[in-house]
């Protein structure tokens, strides 16, 4: 009798990398956190203007968004209020990364959605866990582990 070959089951599909938008227009600054995404595995698009970033969200989805707040055209706090106010973008994670240290800007930030508020200078190791640890958080929420922070008010 001819022995039956072993069952198989389908080969889980590959999970597509996390993918983050970094708004930042010091391009020193950009290479710098692309190349510490990519050594974490992530995919990463530097563009270096608020309203340049708006259109590319209009078409496109990312995991996580690190936005400069000072930025060429419009601030990078009026992108993260057009993020928060968008329902099909609200739910991605916003790191403020700024020179900005006053506790009214980052004040301001956290009102309009921010998840986290970076002051440079800051070091790669406490970046790369900000990253890592909004990702997971984020990756929770579209399981349905964690609830999806409420639309701020503004």
């Amino acid at each position: 009798m001819p022995a039956n070959p072993p069952a198989t089951s389908p080969a889980p599909a590959a999970k597509a990398p996390r993918s983050v938008l970094i708004i930042e227009d010091d391009p020193d600054m950009g290479k710098l956190l692309h190349e510490a995404l990519k050594q974490s595995a992530l995919e990463s698009t530097v563009l270096k203007s608020g309203e340049v970033a708006l259109r590319r969200l209009a078409e496109a989805v990312f995991d996580l968004i690190l936005l400069d707040i000072r930025l060429p055209g419009i601030s990078g706090l009026e992108v993260c209020r057009q993020v928060k106010a968008d329902l099909r973008l609200r739910h991605i994670p916003v790191i403020f990364i700024s020179s900005l240290h006053d506790n009214q800007t980052r004040a301001q930030a956290f009102v309009l959605g921010a998840a986290e508020y970076l002051a440079k200078p800051f070091t790669m190791q406490h970046f790369q866990a900000c990253v890592t640890r909004h990702l997971a958080l984020s990756s929770a929420r579209q399981r349905g582990l964690l609830p999806i922070p409420p639309i701020p008010s503004h």
